[in-house]
């Protein structure tokens, strides 16, 4: 986890004052907001609910589209019940009880379903819970007439999105293709290629009018060998083809999402000031109050940098720094600094966790808390940079929160996601400022010992 350019201390302290003023304001003009609803009904979910109307891809929900539900009231007043929103529709109802018991409510449909399938809902009124699935499917439509554009060349129409390595499952939502057709009859349509080395393309839907449309062929297998792979796409009387390189996972001897071996090294390129690298190194390790931490040496414009770092036997590592060198948002005068727990070598999906909360004084004598909060995004992922195809990746996002005494946190808009590659270490970094972005990196070469 890392800053890779040094934040200037004035400018530092500036943005404190203007975030923690910003915070207050936060903080007393929400309170203004606050509004409680003194006329609210109590009761709780029976879970009877029926399901009313036909839910089809890309068509809007109507009055037809609506969910009957049972409540026993047990208070009467104002109710408001809702699901949660789900491929692109959500139900609602609104209203109020007059009387107590059981008590039929229908939940009116919105929005607009997407993708087909069965998608279950969940229903949430005072404390009580239940759940319904809907049913999304294609309309009964006649089938399309079209022809391929470029016939009988190459179909793709732009760049191919995702990636195919070998030995790696495709992602559907990522890995897909785009060619063009020329609708002369609108309707249905089903594309469906024939497998090549393990995997094909496939892709459905509705055309609604006529003309120039675009098609989405979405990967489905796993590729079992590197290479070029041609796929023939045919319709009718046209037909055309397009290739796709089939990569090979990176080779890694390690175990570890970021290794502290001597002599184990990575250089960076910079990708918000081009032409910009930066060389990370293992030079030697160094005892702080007892404990042995790994030194890493960073080499970049300027005076060289080292960082001190250690692996747990349960497999976290921890940073010995200064604890505000990860935000631009405050510096503590003195520094502060302590151990910042910032990673784990087993993680799941989802997973999160905080550093500990840190203390001390910035200008003018004002204590300031600070904590890190860490989510893992991603587990076991394919990322492909220059060319390499990378596996087995963790992406974690940070975001710093501060407060001053008898406060509540509040984000500081700072956001980092860093990519650990097992048995490689960082493999990209890119930070944002209130959604601007500040830095990023690429891993170019690494020699891990």
């Amino acid at each position: 986890m890392f800053i890779f350019l040094p934040v200037k201390p004035l400018l530092k302290l500036l943005i404190t004052y203007c975030r923690l003023f910003l915070v207050s304001l936060l903080v007393f003009s929400c309170q203004r907001e606050i509004n409680f609803d003194v006329d609210a009904s109590s009761g709780q979910l029976l879970c009877l609910p029926e399901v009313s109307g036909t839910y089809t891809i890309e068509k809007d929900l109507t009055a037809d589209n609506y969910v009957d539900i049972q409540v026993r009231v047990l208070m009467t007043g104002n109710y408001n019940i809702s699901t949660d929103t789900k491929n692109g529709f959500s139900f609602l109802g609104e209203g109020k009880f007059t009387d107590t018991g059981i008590v039929n409510v229908k939940l009116a449909g919105e929005g607009k379903p997407v993708d087909t399938g069965d998608y279950q809902f969940a229903i949430n009124y005072n404390g009580s819970t239940c759940n319904f699935t809907v049913n999304v499917s294609i309309p009964e439509v006649g089938d399309a007439v079209y022809t391929l554009i470029n016939t009988p060349n190459e179909c793709i129409l732009d760049t191919i999105a995702g990636y195919f390595v070998k030995g790696v499952t495709i992602d559907s939502a990522v890995s897909k293709i785009f060619i063009g057709v020329v609708v002369s009859k609108a309707g249905a349509y089903s594309i469906t290629t024939s497998a090549v080395n393990g995997y094909s393309f496939t892709g459905s839907g509705i055309f609604q009018a006529g003309g120039n449309q675009v098609i989405v062929l979405n990967g489905q297998g796993t590729p079992s060998a590197s290479g070029q792979d041609v796929f023939y796409v045919s319709t009718g009387t046209s037909s055309c083809s397009f290739t796709i390189d089939v990569l090979n996972a990176v080779a890694v001897t390690s175990d570890d999402y970021f290794p502290l071996t001597r002599g184990s090294s990575w250089s960076y390129e910079d990708l918000t000031a081009r032409g910009d690298t930066m060389m990370r190194t293992i030079i030697d390790t160094s005892n702080v109050n007892g404990i042995q931490y790994s030194l890493m040496e960073e080499r970049k414009r300027g005076s060289p940098r080292t960082y001190k770092f250690r692996q747990s036997r349960g497999g976290e590592y921890f940073e010995y720094a200064s604890v505000d060198e990860y935000t631009g948002s405050l510096a503590y005068i003195p520094a502060v600094t302590d151990e910042i727990y910032f990673m784990n070598q087993v993680l799941f999906k989802g997973t999160t966790w905080e550093s500990k909360e840190y203390q001390g004084a910035v200008s003018g004598g004002q204590e300031i808390l600070l904590k890190y909060v860490y989510t893992c995004l991603e587990k076991n992922t394919t990322v492909v940079l220059n060319g390499k195809a990378f596996t087995n990746v963790y992406i974690i996002n940070v975001q710093p929160e501060i407060r001053a005494l008898d406060y509540a946190y509040n984000s500081t808009g700072e956001d980092y996601y860093y990519y650990y590659a097992k048995g490689i270490g960082i493999i990209y970094m890119i930070t944002f400022d209130y959604g601007i972005r500040q830095f990023e990196w690429r891993i170019k070469n690494w020699d891990v010992k």
